[in-house]
C-alpha cells in the first residue's frame, strides 16, 4: 500500500472492522473544530504517529480521502446507529418511557453469558457501562457529521447525498454542521432546512423558510418557486399532524410575535398565511387530512430526528379516546391539535389569494358550482368542504360553513353569479348535511327572500306545512311542493321498512313514522288549492290514498277541498278519481260506516259528473264477491 493510497487504506480498515474513532483520528482534517469527540479519539493522533491527515499533498488527494472516507463511514453507520438506538431505548426504559417489548425479549434470551463478556470488555478497557454508553452515542453523532464533511469535500460535492442524509434521522452535530451548509448560500438551504427540522429547531427553519433565502433563478442547484412552496407546504403539513401544540402553533403563529396571524397584515403574516396567498391550494392541503394517511404525500415528507406523523396520530387518537374532544376540537386524524374548527376558519376567511395565482370567477364541475378559492370567503369554504368531506368535520363545521355560504350569498359587493354559485352550494348542504343547528341557521337566513333555503331548514325542524306554503304561495311551484311531499313520504315509508327488519321492532315507532309521511300529504291539501291527478295517481299507488280517503272522510269541508282539487282536473279527471277512490276504499281496512261515507263522497261525484244516479257506479266498480253490505243510514235506490 503506497503513500496517498486512501481506497486501499479504507478497504483495509473495513476488513479489520476498525473502529470509526480510531480510522477518523488519521484524518482530522474533516473533523470539524467544534465536534464533541470519544474519549478514544484525539485529533493529534494522527499527527503525532505520522499519518496521513495532517495534510495534503494537493486537492486532488484531499478529494480522493473524502471519497475514501465517506465510503468507509456509509459502511460502519448501520453499526453505530444501531448501538446509539440501544442505549436510547435502555435508558428511555429506565425511566419509564418504554414498555417491555420484543427487543427486551430477544435482549434477555442471551441470558448472563452477553452481560458477562461486556462487563469483561469494559474492564479490560477501564471504563464504565455509562461511559461505555455515553462513548456510544458520542461516535455515532461524530460518524454522521464526518460523513456530512466528507460529501462536502467531494468534487463535485454530494449535495443531494447530503440532503438524504439530513432528511432520515441522523445524529448530525448541529454547531459543527450548521457553519459548513450556511457559507455555501442558496443552493444548500433545503439542507439547511433539514439540519433544523432533524433537531427539532424549528422556529430557525421557519425563520430561514422564506423566497429570498431558498429560491434563486441563477443555478440549476437552487430551488424553483414551485418546489420552495412544495416544501413548505409539506413542512407545514407535519407540523400541523405533530402531536405537540407547540409545533402546531407555529403554523399559524406569526414569525416576531409568536401569535395567532392576521390575515391582513402582510409584514407579520404566519407561514401558512404567506403560503395560502401565493399557493391557496398547497395551503389548504396543510390544513385538510391525507386522502391516505398510510401513503406519505411526499418522497421527503419524513422528520428526521423527530417523531414520525404516524406514531403522533395514533398515540393522539388514543388518548382521544381516553379523554374525548373539547366542543367543536379537531379530531387527531385532522391535525391541529389544541384548535378548534372555528379558529381555523377565523384566519382563513380573511385571507384572499393573489389574483395572479388563481381566479375570482365561479367555475361549474359538471352541473354543480364552484366558489373559488381566490373569492373572498372562499378558501375558508373550501377547507370547511373539505373537512366534512373526510368525515372528520365536528358538528361546529357544519355551523360555520353555513354561515359563511348564507354571507357569501348575501354579499351585496359580489357578482351575480358567485352569489348564485354560494346560493347552489348553501342549498346542496341544507339538503345534505344532518349536522348543522336548524335554528341558528334559520335565523340566519334573511327575512324576506331566500325561500327555498328556508324550506329546506324548516323540513329538518319537521314544520312541513310551512314548508309547503313557501314552495305553493311564494316560490309558486306546486310540482316542487309534491315532489318534496314524495321525498318526506319515501323517507318515512324506508324508516318503516328499518324498523320493520330491526331484531326488536318497535310499534310505536311505526305508527308515528306512518303518521308523519300521512300527514305532509294533508299539509299540502290544506295549501294547494288544485294538485294534478296525475300526482294523486303516483300517491295511489304509493299507498298514500288511503291517508288521502281519511282526510275526506273528516267532513263537509275537507270534501269541499276535495271539490276544489276536482274543478282544478279536466272532464277526464274528474271521470276517473272517484272510481279511483272507491278501489282504494275497499283496500282500505276501516270500519263500515267510514268506508260507506267514502263510498257516498265517490258517488256525489261521479253523478255529478256523468249525470248518472247516485250510488249506482261505485257498486259496479266493485268485485261482486267484495260487495260491501248497506248501512242502515244509507240505502240503494
Amino acid at each position: 500500500m503506497g503513500v496517498g493510497d486512501f481506497e486501499a487504506a479504507i478497504s483495509h480498515f473495513i476488513q479489520a472492522s476498525s473502529p470509526p474513532q480510531q480510522v477518523l483520528a488519521l484524518f482530522p482534517a474533516f473533523l470539524p473544530p467544534k465536534l464533541p469527540l470519544p474519549p478514544s479519539s484525539s485529533r493529534g493522533a494522527a499527527a503525532s504517529a505520522g499519518g496521513a491527515g495532517g495534510g495534503f499533498a494537493s486537492a486532488a488527494a484531499k478529494t480522493r480521502a473524502a471519497a475514501a472516507v465517506v465510503r468507509y463511514l456509509e459502511n460502519q453507520r448501520p453499526a453505530t446507529h444501531g448501538a446509539a438506538d440501544d442505549v436510547e431505548r435502555k435508558r428511555r426504559r429506565a425511566t419509564g418511557g418504554l414498555g417491555a417489548g420484543d427487543d427486551d425479549r430477544a435482549a434477555n434470551t442471551a441470558g448472563g453469558k452477553v452481560g458477562d463478556a461486556a462487563g469483561y470488555r469494559r474492564a479490560l478497557r477501564g471504563v464504565t457501562e455509562e461511559e461505555e454508553e455515553e462513548e456510544a452515542l458520542q461516535v455515532a453523532v461524530m460518524v454522521d457529521t464526518v460523513l456530512l464533511v466528507g460529501r462536502l469535500a467531494c468534487t463535485p460535492p454530494r449535495r443531494w447525498d447530503v440532503v438524504d442524509l439530513l432528511s432520515r434521522p441522523n445524529r448530525c452535530h448541529e454547531a459543527s454542521c450548521l457553519p459548513l451548509l450556511a457559507e455555501r448560500g442558496v443552493g444548500y438551504a433545503e439542507a439547511l432546512l433539514w439540519l433544523y427540522r432533524s433537531v427539532g429547531a424549528h422556529e430557525r427553519a421557519l425563520a430561514n423558510l422564506t423566497e429570498d433565502k431558498c429560491v434563486s433563478g441563477d443555478s440549476p442547484e437552487c430551488w424553483t418557486l414551485d418546489q420552495y412552496q412544495r416544501w413548505t407546504g409539506d413542512y407545514l403539513r407535519t407540523l400541523w399532524r405533530s402531536r405537540n401544540p407547540s409545533e402546531v402553533r407555529l403554523v399559524v403563529a406569526s414569525p416576531r410575535t409568536g401569535g395567532a396571524a392576521k390575515g391582513g397584515d402582510s409584514a407579520e403574516a404566519s407561514p401558512a398565511v404567506s403560503l395560502l396567498r401565493a399557493a391557496p391550494l398547497l395551503g389548504l392541503k396543510v390544513f385538510l387530512p391525507d386522502s391516505d394517511p398510510a401513503s406519505p404525500a411526499d418522497i421527503r415528507s419524513k422528520q428526521g430526528r423527530a417523531t414520525l406523523a404516524a406514531s403522533s396520530l395514533s398515540s393522539a387518537a388514543a388518548a382521544e379516546e381516553e379523554g374525548g374532544l373539547a366542543p367543536g376540537a379537531l379530531p387527531a386524524a385532522a391535525g391541529g391539535m389544541g384548535f378548534t374548527v372555528k379558529e381555523v376558519v377565523d384566519i382563513m376567511r380573511r385571507i384572499t389569494p393573489d389574483s395572479t395565482h388563481a381566479s375570482a370567477a365561479p367555475a361549474t364541475v359538471g352541473e354543480a358550482p364552484v366558489v373559488p378559492v381566490s373569492c373572498k370567503r372562499g378558501l375558508a369554504v373550501a377547507y370547511l368542504e373539505g373537512l366534512i368531506g373526510s368525515g372528520l368535520c365536528p358538528a361546529q363545521g357544519h355551523d360555520e360553513l353555513g354561515l359563511l355560504l348564507v354571507e357569501g350569498f348575501q354579499e351585496p359587493d359580489a357578482a351575480p353569479a358567485l352569489r348564485a354559485a354560494f346560493g347552489a352550494k348553501l342549498r346542496a348542504f341544507l339538503l345534505t348535511s344532518k349536522l348543522y343547528d336548524p335554528t341558528r341557521m334559520l335565523a340566519t337566513l334573511p327575512p324576506a327572500g331566500a325561500s327555498h333555503e328556508k324550506a329546506l331548514v324548516l323540513s329538518r325542524l319537521g314544520r312541513h306545512l310551512e314548508v309547503l306554503r313557501l314552495y305553493v304561495h311564494e316560490c309558486k311551484d306546486v310540482p316542487m311542493a309534491e315532489g318534496y311531499c314524495r321525498r318526506i313520504h319515501a323517507e318515512a315509508l324506508a324508516a318503516v321498512a328499518q324498523q320493520e327488519q330491526a331484531a326488536a321492532p318497535d310499534d310505536g315507532e311505526q305508527a308515528r313514522l306512518v303518521s308523519a309521511a300521512s300527514d305532509v300529504y294533508l299539509e299540502l291539501l290544506k295549501v294547494a288549492r288544485a294538485v294534478s291527478l296525475w300526482a294523486l295517481r303516483g300517491l295511489w299507488e304509493g299507498g298514500v290514498p288511503y291517508f288521502l280517503c281519511v282526510c275526506f272522510l273528516e267532513g263537509d269541508e275537507v270534501v269541499c277541498v276535495g271539490g276544489a282539487i276536482v274543478r282544478g282536473c279536466d272532464r277526464a279527471a274528474r271521470c276517473v278519481l272517484p272510481v279511483l277512490l272507491c278501489v282504494v276504499a275497499l283496500r282500505c281496512t276501516w270500519t263500515t260506516s267510514g268506508r260507506w261515507a267514502a263510498w257516498r263522497t265517490c258517488a256525489r261525484w261521479r253523478a255529478s259528473s256523468t249525470g248518472t244516479s247516485r250510488g249506482s257506479t261505485p257498486s259496479r266498480c266493485l268485485p261482486a264477491s267484495r260487495q260491501p253490505r248497506p248501512s242502515p243510514r244509507w240505502r240503494r235506490t
